[in-house]
This record gives structure tokens, sequence and C-alpha cells, in this order.
């Protein structure tokens, strides 16, 4: 059987388009005609005798107003199956433009069939009327009968009307030579579903707002590219070169980033729930009030980073490195920063580490005055010339940590376990609360 296809696509093909695809879509668009043809027939034609037998008209004007446009949706489905086949073979723009083209022709089609059977409403309620002995349902019938026939047709121009206008901004072609030479490329609120760019050079392209869903940038350079509110859920950015770019409120749900290198990227603001960032580079990147909840950052270098009142919760940053980094009022409750490494890093501001697992992590001069560390565990981690002053530490395990020269004044230690905590050399600890805290013979305090 293989070879037979093998022999056909040899010496059978359309643009390109392999013959075994041209075959196969033709062969549905031929099916889905039949199929229309014996449903108008059979199907149809068993109810509307089916429905003879009946006393009212209501059920035949019904059979009438759905014969053909059942028949259309049928042809359309056809079509869509046909894109399917030959989607792989399809120009970026044919991807983009033809389930568009579908979509509307399933919305015109629906709106026909809304229209013609606006009137079945207004037979109901013309019989319910010669019912009442009143004339005013009878004065008021026609213009209800009016009334619904006009918001359906302005609800469906409305709808045609977003539908024409998304239809044309996808068919507007890309510049010549693009892919692969797309630097520079104006593609601004593009729609760009699915379309194939990987390895394409889009340096310092712009696509503000640019629809970039499930597309593939695997290896694609896009340094100083500008993405600024662009959907790119479900694309793949492997091994893409990213420095510099901006993503400024960018949605990257469910990405792809193996490999990429976004290295003085600019995402704040944007949306990263639950992907994996490791094996990447995101030295001195800005992701302040970015959505990281449940990323997986475990092992990744981000020193010098700024995460500035990001969402961190659930997020997994053990082993990961973020020396230097800034995480004012940043929220990391329930994180893992197990073994990572927070030298010198900015915890001010309210940031919270409420229920975070710090175990054996490496805190050395971290800043985090006013921070929330209720519930933390902070067991054997090295807080050695940390500034914990006015911190809330309540409930904290600290059990064979080092708090020595860490600055205490005002931080809340109630109720937490300081038992072989080395506070040896801590500033300001008779201002620290330590009411209901516990230690034992192994617990080090200042001389």
């Amino acid at each position: 059987m293989q070879a037979v296809i093998d022999l056909i696509n040899n010496y059978f093909t359309v643009f390109g388009v392999p013959g075994t695809r041209v075959l196969a879509a033709a062969a549905i668009l031929g099916a889905a005609l039949v199929f229309n043809r014996l449903f108008v027939l059979v199907i149809l034609g068993a109810v509307q005798r089916l429905t003879q037998r009946t006393q009212t008209t209501l059920d035949d004007e019904l059979i009438e107003i759905l014969r053909r446009p059942i028949g259309w949706l049928i042809i359309l489905a056809g079509v869509w199956a046909a894109y399917l086949v030959l989607i792989e073979h399809l120009s970026p723009q044919l991807r983009s433009v033809l389930p568009r083209g579908v979509t509307l022709g399933v919305l015109l089609v629906l709106t026909l069939i809304a229209y013609r059977a606006s009137a079945v409403p207004s037979r109901i309620l013309e019989s319910l009327a010669k019912r009442t002995s009143t004339r005013i349902d009878d004065l008021i019938l026609p213009y209800v009968a009016v009334f619904i026939r006009a918001v359906i047709v302005l609800a469906s121009f409305v709808i045609v009307v977003i539908t024409l206008r998304t239809l044309a901004k996808s068919w507007v072609a890309l510049p010549q030579g693009c892919p692969p030479d797309c630097h520079g490329a104006e593609l601004r609120e593009r729609d760009l579903t699915g379309i194939d760019l990987s390895g394409a050079d889009l340096g310092e392209a712009n696509l503000t707002g640019a629809q970039l869903r499930a597309a593939n940038l695997a290896g694609a350079d896009l340094r100083g590219a500008s993405l600024v509110r662009a959907n790119l859920e479900r694309a793949n950015l492997s091994d893409a070169n990213l420095i510099g770019a901006d993503l400024t409120g960018a949605n990257l749900s469910r990405v792809t980033l193996n490999g990429a290198d976004m290295s003085g990227a600019n995402l704040s603001e944007a949306i990263l729930t639950r992907v994996i960032l490791t094996d990447l580079h995101l030295t001195a990147a800005v992701l302040n009030k970015a959505r990281l909840i449940g990323a997986d950052l475990h092992g990744t270098s981000l020193s010098g980073i700024e995460l500035q009142e990001a969402d961190l919760r659930g997020a997994n940053l053990s082993g990961a490195i973020l020396s230097g980094g800034d995480l004012t009022g940043a929220d990391l409750s329930g994180a893992d920063l197990s073994e990572g490494i927070l030298i010198g890093a900015s915890l001010d501001s309210n940031a919270s580490l409420v229920g975070a697992n710090l175990h054996k992590a490496n805190l050395n001069g971290v800043s985090a005055t006013s921070a929330d560390m209720s519930g933390a565990n902070l067991t054997e981690a090295n807080l050695s010339d940390a500034d914990l002053s006015q911190a809330y530490v309540s409930g904290v395990d600290l059990r064979q940590a080092s708090l020595v020269r860490a600055n205490l004044s005002g931080t809340d230690l109630s109720g937490s376990d300081l038992r072989g905590t080395d506070l040896s050399e801590a500033k300001a600890i008779e201002e620290a609360d330590l009411r209901g805290a516990k230690y034992d013979s192994e617990t080090k305090w200042p001389e």
C-alpha cells in the first residue's frame, strides 16, 4: 500500500501538494455532496412524510426552513475536513484564512436559519391570541414579530462585520521574502495563528498584539522584537533568540521554551502560568508583575532578575539562582525555594513567602524588611547578614538555620522553632518578638 502511495505522490502533485492528499480532499468533498443529497431526499423526506400526518403546519414550515441550510452546513463540514487533510501543505495565510472562511459561512447559514425561523414564534403567539377575547394582543403581535426579526438581523450584522474584519486582517500577505527574512517586519496585530516561522529572522520586528497561537518559532531570531500583548499560547519557541525582546503583557501559556535565550527580555505582566522555564536563559530579564503561578524554574539561573510584585505562588524554584534579584512585593506563597541561592536578593515591601519551602536556601545578605514568612520552612537555611527588620516570621521552622549578624529589629519570631539555630551576633534581637518560640541548648544567642 505504501508503495502505491509513494508512486502517486512521485508522479502527481498539485501546487506542491502530494497527489494522495489532493485525492483524499477531493473524495471528502465528493462524499459531502453525496451525503447532502441523500440527507435531503432520504432523511428529510421521511421526516416530512411524518409531519404531514399532524394537524399543525408549524413542523412543515420548520422542515422547509432547515432543508437548504442543513445541506450547506454539510458541505461546509466537508470543506473543513478537506482543509484538515491539506493543512500541512497550505501557506500560512490559507491556514489562517480558511478556518475563518468556514466560520463565516457557518455564521451566515445560522443567521439565515434564525431569521427564517423568527416567523415561527409569531405563528405560535398568533394561535394563542386567537383564543383570547381581547384585541390588544392582535394589535401588538405584528410589532413583536418585527422586533424579533430586527434583533436577529442586527445581531447577525454585528457578528458578520466582526468576522469579516478579522478575516481581512488574516488575508494580508507577509512582506516579500518573509519568511525567512522578516527583520524589522511590521506585523502589528496580525493573525499568524499556526504559522511556521521556524529559523526566521524576526529581529526588531513589530509583533505587537499579534496572534501567534500554536505558531512554530523554533530557532527564530527575535532579538529586540516587540511582542507586547502578543498571544503566544502553545507556541513553540525552542532555541529561539529573544535577547532584549519586549514581551510586556504577552500570553505565554503552555508555550515551549526549551533552550530559548530570554536574557534581558522584558516580560512584565506576561502570563507564564505553569510554564516550564528550565533549560533557558533569563539573566537580567524583567518579569515585574508577571504571572508565574505554578511555573517550573527549578535550577534556572535568574541572577539579577527583576520580579517586583510577580505572582509566583506554588512555583518550583528549587535550586534556582536568584542572587541579586529584585523580588520586592513578590508573592511566593507556597513556592519551593529549597536549596535556592538568593544571595543579596531583595524581598522587601511585604513580599510574601507564606508557607514557602526554603530548606537549605542561601539567603545570605538578603533584604526582607516587612516580608511575610509565616509558616515557611527555613530549616538549615543561611540567613547570615540578612535584614529581617519588621518581617513577619511567626511560626517558622528555623531549626539549624544561620541568622548570624542578621538584623532582627522589630522581627516577629513568635512561635518559631529556633532549636539549633545560630543567632550569634544577631542585631537588635532584644527588639524581636520571641514569645512562644522554641529553643534548646544548641541554640546560639548573641553574647
